[in-house]
């Protein structure tokens, strides 16, 4: 395997990563506008989550 490729995994892998957390951050923060009632923001916030997988 070209070392070239290879490195490309962990890049790869890490931008994956970083676009979980920051998901996962946006999701947690929707569901916490869902619970106190803020619907408008829990849907901003939740589909900032999605469209970080859309790009």
């Amino acid at each position: 395997m070209n070392s070239a490729i290879a490195g490309s995994c962990v890049m790869m892998a890490k931008n994956l990563e970083a676009k979980i957390k920051e998901a996962q951050q946006l999701h947690d923060e929707g569901m916490k506008a869902h619970s106190s009632g803020d619907h408008a923001k829990s849907e901003e916030l939740l589909n900032k989550a999605l469209e970080l997988f859309k790009s």
